[in-house]
């Protein structure tokens, strides 16, 4: 909140909201892969999972990646159907077997060559996995307080503005709120300004 002066003697609040940004430089890279093996049969679908598991830990053992550094974020199974037609052609909904699905993710620093191995080895695996591809901040600490303060002088800006074109005159910062992230993105806090 920004407290105004000047405006009929009276205290007035105006409540601004302001936005902030910041640009960092990735430092590090984020591989997720989505490791699945299907089969009919349960007992040998997780077989084949736990055998590319230790495939993919293997290659990228290989390439200077520590076997723990690959983690799971999730692991599950699932019924796996097709659609068929049967003898009045009709499409029928039929079960086909298990699939074993594990999601992983591997961290390290940003590093091109490294990166282009790591690549390489999940691609020469049997299991094939899905790979995605991410470059990000290891610490955003920095970058959330560039962003705040620039939010912050955004806000007073807009509020400089009001009180210009009311005729009064910005006093100083009430209050200030921050809404909560739940992106690793840092999000501008609203301030409210008071005016009297």
């Amino acid at each position: 909140m920004l407290c105004l002066k000047g405006w009929m003697n009276m205290e007035k609040i105006i409540t601004v909201q302001g936005t902030g940004c910041a640009r960092v430089r990735p430092d590090q890279i984020e591989c997720t892969c989505t490791l699945t093996a299907p089969n009919p049969d349960y007992a040998k679908a997780m077989a084949t999972a736990d055998a590319w598991m230790d495939e993919l830990r293997i290659a990228l053992a290989a390439v200077g990646h520590d076997p723990d550094a690959l983690r799971t974020s999730s692991f599950r199974v699932r019924s796996e159907y097709e659609n068929r037609r049967d003898k009045n052609g009709e499409y029928q909904r039929v079960f086909v077997g298990y699939a074993c699905v594990y999601e992983l993710h591997l961290t390290f620093a940003l590093d091109l060559n490294r990166l282009a191995d790591t690549v390489d080895a999940v691609a020469r695996c049997a299991a094939h996995p899905e790979l995605g591809i991410a470059f990000t901040v290891r610490s955003t600490d920095a970058a959330r307080q560039t962003a705040l303060a620039d939010a912050v002088q955004n806000a007073r800006r807009t509020a400089e503005a009001l009180c210009a074109a009311a005729g009064a005159e910005l006093a100083h910062c009430c209050a200030s709120t921050r809404a909560p992230s739940p992106s690793t993105t840092p999000r501008p806090p609203a301030l409210n300004f008071r005016r009297i």
